[in-house]
């Protein structure tokens, strides 16, 4: 008898928490837009200017994408002459939230038609999001038309549309 409460208490230990893994829905409430341009300055060794716009949508499935296009310009060492990188790129990634924060990791980097900014360019200008492998985390507030605010530290908050009031 002992035997059998053992085995028995054995498989659901086991077995029970992959049922309730697999009981969850993948789905989430979450089905978002972002966009939000940008005109950033940078003053290194050479000025650059990054100008743009980023769009992003949020899946209730946890995946989401997001397009980068616009322009780096760079001020050369003469300081007369500007080279303009043409940037064109779709990062695919995955999230889950953690209560109010939104954890996002990037998978996947593709140029797309056009971009031809140089790697080495990329690496130390390029948003982290749009590098392979980047962890990122987004504080979010619900507002009360199911729209979102999306909080960065050190960067501006963005608004986000619920798909649900996109029209």
């Amino acid at each position: 008898m002992k035997k059998k409460a053992v085995v028995s208490l054995f498989i659901t230990l086991n077995i029970a928490p992959w049922l309730a893994l697999f009981a969850l829905s993948p789905k989430s409430e979450l089905d978002l837009y972002c966009q939000v341009p940008f005109n950033i300055r940078i003053e290194k060794q050479q000025s650059v200017r990054l100008q743009g716009a980023i769009k992003t949508h949020y899946y209730a499935d946890r995946s989401a994408i997001s397009f980068i296009s616009g322009n780096l310009v760079q001020l050369q060492e003469d300081g007369s002459t500007e080279a303009i990188w043409r940037i064109n790129r779709r990062a695919e990634f995955t999230w889950y939230m953690n209560q109010n924060y939104l954890h996002s990791i990037t998978h996947e980097v593709h140029p797309a038609f056009g971009d031809n900014l140089p790697h080495s360019l990329a690496e130390a200008y390029l948003f982290p999001t749009y590098k392979v492998q980047h962890r990122d985390y987004y504080q979010l507030s619900r507002l009360a038309n199911d729209d979102v605010i999306v909080s960065v530290a050190g960067m501006p908050r963005l608004y986000c549309h619920s798909q649900t009031n996109v029209g």
